[in-house]
């Protein structure tokens, strides 16, 4: 596996953006796609802007990973300009916020050099981050790269989580972007209706296609059981499981402040499964959203109720042995660990959040709704789930409607659509 750019003739590959190899949604999505594009004897450019994180890209096949060097600020700033002169003012605004926020306009142009000497056929751009820097990299590059726009959550509710200022500029950013785009895709029905009202959309000019989510033995991975003292044969207090890293998005402090609230009424512990790694007390660490999860836990007296596993290679055999899953998200796209919660058969609580959680427990018939944000509510529903479990058997079933093979072949079609069908 190659991780430089060749100077030899262009072999015209696939291209994924992928933000670093963290074990994210976004990050198992595209090496999941990554593989299938290899498999089908295309060439597959990986871009990441940061090479951190434990997952493995497929070693397999012509893949080449090609970390993207990020540039000063300056240089970022004089890319945007240069890429698109006459949207100076809406571009430059972005610009002045911190830069975290929008990580790959700092490897804008190393990414217009990318496309300048690879010539990629297709680039998947599957955040608004990349989005955005892939429509001002193509600009620049005078290239006539075919660019997917890749929606995975739902964009209105995730920039009225953000500083207004930042959702005011990325918007119309992203509007004026969009006329570039050959394809632009959703996860899911609710997503596409967001964008269709966001951006005045005609719905049937956005693809739908699924994550790939089920992949590998799911009975095997589920049986596992993992090693955990809370897990063991003959446990007497209830677990719950998250999986999803501490995040504002994931709201981790509503589900905290529901636990204590269940605590009152009977014994439930939490696991919670991520790859934030253990929590820091440091007083650096508790300015970060993990920092304060963990004053709340200690304000709530919860220390001893909630366990953070950090990353798990399997978190299958985490949630099929817990008593329930729980999703506590302010916003979601088509939220992979619900799907895999029901392949285990799980009982499902999680809240009504704006995007594809309801979409994929048929409006409660699957699992248990409640209000995002409300504490209370939550804390009832977990009740209820231990009272009330679900059939496995319907969980099972209505998981297999996310059959993650059809989804892997839309992805080539949108990907290649001249070869996907050899």
């Amino acid at each position: 596996m190659s991780d430089q750019l060749g100077a030899q003739a262009p072999r015209r590959p696939i291209t994924l953006c992928c933000p670093d190899l963290r074990s994210g949604g976004i990050q198992r999505m595209t090496l999941l796609i990554a593989e299938r594009l290899l498999e089908r004897g295309h060439a597959v450019d990986l871009l990441l802007t940061e090479t951190s994180g434990p997952m493995v890209p497929p070693s397999a096949g012509d893949i080449r990973t090609i970390p993207l060097p990020a540039s000063s600020q300056i240089a970022a700033r004089a890319a945007v300009i240069a890429a698109d002169p006459k949207g100076l003012a809406v571009n430059l605004k972005p610009l002045v916020l911190p830069i975290k926020g929008f990580p790959s306009l700092r490897v804008l142009p190393a990414l217009s050099r990318y496309f300048r000497i690879e010539q990629p056929c297709s680039v998947f751009a599957p955040s608004p981050d990349f989005i955005f820097s892939t429509s001002l990299a193509r600009r620049l590059a005078r290239s006539d790269v075919r660019l997917i726009a890749s929606f995975r959550s739902h964009l209105s509710a995730g920039l009225a989580s953000k500083n207004k200022l930042r959702g005011k500029s990325l918007v119309p950013a992203l509007m004026r972007g969009l006329v570039d785009f050959a394809a632009i895709h959703a996860v899911s029905q609710a997503v596409v209706d967001d964008l269709a009202k966001l951006f005045a959309l005609e719905r049937e000019n956005i693809q739908v296609v699924h994550s790939p989510t089920l992949s590998g033995n799911i009975a095997q991975r589920a049986a596992e059981v993992p090693d955990h003292p809370w897990f063991s044969p003959g446990r007497r207090e209830p677990v719950a499981v998250a999986v999803g890293r501490i995040s504002p998005q994931k709201d981790y402090a509503t589900l905290f402040r529901a636990l204590a609230l269940a605590r009152q009424s009977r014994p439930l512990r939490l696991v919670v499964v991520g790859d934030d790694g253990p929590v820091k007390t440091t007083e650096r660490a508790r300015q970060t959203t993990a920092g304060r999860v963990l004053e709340l836990l200690q304000e709530l007296d919860l220390s001893e109720a909630v366990d953070f596993l950090g990353y798990q290679p399997n978190p299958l055999s985490w949630v099929a042995h817990a008593d329930l899953f729980v999703l506590s998200s302010r916003f979601e796209g088509l939220p992979n660990v619900v799907i895999e919660a029901l392949a285990c058969g799980q009982t499902v609580v999680a809240t009504d959040a704006p995007g594809g959680t309801a979409e994929i427990l048929r409006n409660g018939r699957h699992g248990y709704l409640v209000p995002v944000g409300d504490a209370a509510e939550l804390a009832k529903a977990l009740l209820k789930a231990l009272d009330q479990p679900l059939d496995p058997a319907l969980q099972k079933a209505r998981a297999a409607d996310f059959d993650w093979q059809t989804s892997l072949a839309a992805y080539e079609r949108l990907l290649a659509p001249d070869h996907s069908e050899r």
